[in-house]
């Protein structure tokens, strides 16, 4: 599953427009708040 919310969060902001580099870190941030490992201090 967490393969899944990173692919489509990833395919989503992509389909938005946004640069690819933009995109991998919304859909990293996306996984880490799914995997409740969101750590502020990164």
């Amino acid at each position: 599953m967490a393969l899944a919310v990173f692919v489509g969060s990833l395919i989503g902001v992509m389909a938005l427009g946004m640069p690819i580099a933009f995109a991998l870190l919304v859909s990293g941030v996306a996984l880490m708040f799914y995997l409740d490992i969101f750590d502020t201090q990164i």
